[in-house]
């Protein structure tokens, strides 16, 4: 939990807590600080409880979405014991248990971060790893046995009543039963994971793994625009454009059903923005916290709260973008693509196959020709600028974009399917995979992994797209390098990104600043001159 605060009050928390909490009696001309400061038990028990509250709603769904849609199987909603409106009764349960379950774990998780517990830091001050998988097995093992009493004690008809028995109605659960507790429930089978580390030394960023592993599995165990229709949106759209022609007894209907296209449109609009942000966070967070090479930040390109900056960026600009790619989902559920659901309606595998290769070439092309058009004088300034501010990029940075730069470059994904055949799922794996793409090339001069791809010559990588961030006219290409070649534009990596000592060399460093500097200001000539 440390280390989350610690990124969270740099980037966030600061400006937050200065504007709830000014202190009044410390204030200068140049700055305003707040009376809460970093290690303020009241603003450490505040963050934390924020922290987990949004975690835990966040992974809870994500993850029991993810679970219902790709591994649960549906046959079994046809039992008699499956409740009416089951889903959405174990996902309201489970939305309000989540924040009174955080609240109640607020002091084992300010113990951890006051340094009450054994958890550690450095990775070699128990043994590496030796002891590293000793720890998991100590984890699993411990846990396991405390969470078996406390779980059999909840089962006493003196405390079940009143506990354990509002989970157990969900006789045949699904992985939205997975948080759906009494929250007192919740909390007491969570107590053991808390406890351990208070008992064992782990490794901190080992604990976090491990934690997040035991909410996969509480979602694995209970494995038992159609889904959100049915248990969400059919509500929503009846309670908000009610029909008041159609009333009767046992139902209200919506002046909205699903096959209208405002209902439609704003379907697709709130699922994507929601969907944006999801992605977006997760993916972003998780390459900058594990993948990316911190030394960079020191780089003198490297804006001051960039991080901020890029969310920030990002977050405004979703939105607009989820609105302009609207229309384009709205023709593909209307059937006006060629996307298709059978498998086997264009040869089966060797289509198939074809197909993720055209969607590659077809796309990497169409995307070459839309970025290099953005550097245009006449369109960079308005359009391209505000993503090549950040010239030192870290994943945050994969949506920083004006929107409709953004859009442009998206655009290339919806054409594909309305020229090309493509089978649906395999479709919008396309469309994930593309995502992480994007904010893989964005984790800068990160050589600790994938070091064959990084260094490919026809793959266009994280560090070809650090050299296009750096020197500005070469690289435009989004998967491979092909594009560049032929259109004159490539530029290989050198040592400056491969090499491990010359990639946070401060010399080098001066000259690629200098040289920015210098192509900016020839730049911002030539448009002057064009005009």
């Amino acid at each position: 939990m440390d280390l989350a605060l610690e990124f969270l009050d740099e980037h966030l928390l600061d400006d937050v807590y200065l504007k709830l909490f000014p202190d009044s009696s410390n204030i200068t001309a140049e700055t305003i600080v707040s009376s809460l400061s970093r290690n303020n038990d009241m603003r450490i028990c505040l963050s934390i409880f924020t922290v987990v509250t949004l975690g835990g709603w966040f992974f809870y769904l994500s993850v029991a979405c993810f679970s219902y849609f790709v591994f649960f199987d549906h046959e079994i909603m046809k039992h008699p014991k499956f409740l009416k409106n089951q889903v959405r009764q174990e996902i309201e349960c489970a939305l309000k248990s989540v924040p009174v379950i955080s609240l109640l774990t607020v002091p084992w998780f300010w113990g951890e971060v006051k340094g009450y517990s054994k958890l550690y830091g450095s990775p070699t001050l128990y043994g590496d790893l030796p002891y590293t998988i000793l720890s998991i097995g100590l984890f699993l093992f411990v846990t396991d046995c405390l969470i078996y009493w406390i779980h059999r004690y909840l089962h006493h008809p003196y405390v079940y009543k009143w506990l354990h028995k509002p989970h157990h109605k969900w006789i045949v659960p699904t992985p939205f039963a997975s948080h759906a507790f009494h929250p007192l429930d919740g909390y007491l089978q969570s107590v053991p994971y808390h406890i351990f580390v208070y008992l064992v030394p782990m490794q901190k960023w080992l604990y976090i793994a491990m934690f997040i592993f035991v909410n996969f599995w509480t979602v694995a165990i209970h494995d038992a625009l159609e889904f959100l229709d049915e248990h969400l949106l059919d509500d929503v759209y009846s309670k908000l454009f009610p029909d008041t022609s159609n009333i009767t007894a046992e139902t209200i209907g919506s002046s909205l059903p699903r096959n209208n296209d405002m209902r439609m449109l704003l379907s697709i609009f709130t699922f994507l923005t929601f969907c944006g942000y999801f992605f977006y966070l997760s993916v972003s967070s998780f390459s900058y916290f594990v993948l990316f090479d911190h030394e960079i930040k020191k780089h003198p390109k490297f804006r001051k709260n960039q991080v901020r900056q890029e969310i920030e960026c990002a977050l405004k600009a979703v939105p607009v973008m989820s609105l302009l790619t609207t229309p384009w989902f709205w023709g593909e559920v209307k059937g006006y693509s060629q996307l298709y659901e059978t498998p086997t309606l264009y040869g089966d595998l060797p289509y198939t196959i074809l197909s993720i290769g055209l969607f590659l070439f077809v796309t990497d092309c169409m995307i070459y020709w839309v970025h290099r058009g953005i550097h245009h004088p006449y369109v960079y300034k308005w359009l391209h600028k505000p993503h090549h501010k950040f010239v030192v990029p870290t994943p945050f940075s994969s949506y920083a974009f004006h929107p409709l730069d953004g859009f442009l470059q998206s655009l290339p994904y919806h054409i594909f399917v309305y020229l090309v055949p493509m089978q649906k799922c395999l479709y919008i794996a396309m469309y994930i995979f593309v995502n992480f793409w994007v904010v893989g090339i964005h984790e800068a001069f990160l050589t600790s992994i994938g070091n064959f791809l990084l260094q490919s010559k026809i793959v266009n990588s994280s560090a070809h797209h650090s050299v296009h961030h750096l020197y500005f006219n070469y690289n435009y290409g989004q998967y491979f390098t092909l594009w560049d070649r032929l259109g004159g534009s490539y530029r290989q990596p050198s040592d400056e990104q491969y090499n491990d000592v010359l990639r946070k060399d401060r010399e080098i460093w001066a000259k690629q600043a200098h040289s920015i500097d210098s192509f900016e200001n020839q730049f911002i000539l030539n448009k002057e001159k064009a005009m």
